[in-house]
């Protein structure tokens, strides 16, 4: 995350949100990943604009899309119960 980055809030959330996924009860997991699987659609979409639109964009790109890869490992396996 970036101090001039114009969702960073968004970001903070998003993190605080998967960490919390590993602490709330099995009963609001659903409630919880909704959440994070709607964060998640933003950004995906949020990257492929600028992909589409932008000629020659930054790195930041690919840190993103490595985080949500890896909320989507983490939440992988907290599913199947290995973390």
């Amino acid at each position: 995350m970036q101090l001039n980055d114009v969702d960073s809030y968004l970001w903070v959330f998003f993190y605080v949100l998967v960490a919390s996924f590993f602490i709330v009860p099995d009963k609001y997991l659903i409630v919880v990943l909704s959440l994070i699987f709607t964060f998640i659609s933003y950004f995906i979409f949020q990257n492929l604009h600028v992909v589409l639109t932008n000629e020659n964009f930054n790195n930041e790109i690919y840190y993103e899309c490595g985080g949500i890869l890896l909320v989507f490992i983490f939440i992988y396996l907290k599913i199947i119960k290995k973390i």
